[in-house]
Parts: structure tokens; sequence; C-alpha cells
């Protein structure tokens, strides 16, 4: 029985809107004060914080989810991914 890919969907995109939320303290290499600046960064953003809590909320069910996933499935989370890659690749270049 196929489980679906919603929580590795969601999963994706809120670890890629982590990344882009987090690139411009990386701008200098990472140190021990990034971290507590990209807690506040996430903290400090109500919806943010949501996604990324509404994603890692049943991040356990990835694990299934991908053990039986079909063809389709693995292209639509490439498109996922493929959908952010310009965000996510402008925010990486700016740090």
């Amino acid at each position: 029985m196929e489980q679906g890919i919603k929580n590795t969907k969601e999963v994706i995109v809120a670890l890629n809107k982590l990344v882009v939320k987090l690139a411009p303290l990386l701008a200098n290499g990472i140190q021990v004060g990034d971290l507590i600046e990209g807690f506040n960064a996430i903290n400090g953003d109500p919806v943010a914080k949501a996604e990324f809590e509404a994603a890692l909320k049943d991040i356990h069910l990835v694990d299934d989810e991908i053990k039986d996933i079909s063809l389709s499935e693995g292209i639509e989370l490439v498109m996922v991914q493929a959908k952010i890659l310009p965000e996510l690749l402008a925010a990486l270049k700016k740090a």
C-alpha cells in the first residue's frame, strides 16, 4: 500500500526555506553565534516558524513514505525541489 509523499514534500519545502532564511548567516562561514541568530530568525517569523514546526512534526513518517516511492512520486519530489531551486540559489549566491 502506497503511503503517499505529503510529509516528504513538506519537509523538503521547510528545509529549503530554512536554508534560504539562514543563507545570509553563512557569508562569513558558520560560527557558533550563527546558531543563535538562526534560531532567532525562525522564532521571530511566525509564518516560518509555523511552517517549519508543521513539517517537522511528522518527519518520522518520511522514512515510511519513501520506502515504497513510485516513479511518479519521485518525479513529483524533483519538481518540488526544482520549483524552490531559483530562490535557494539566489539566497546562497548572496551569502
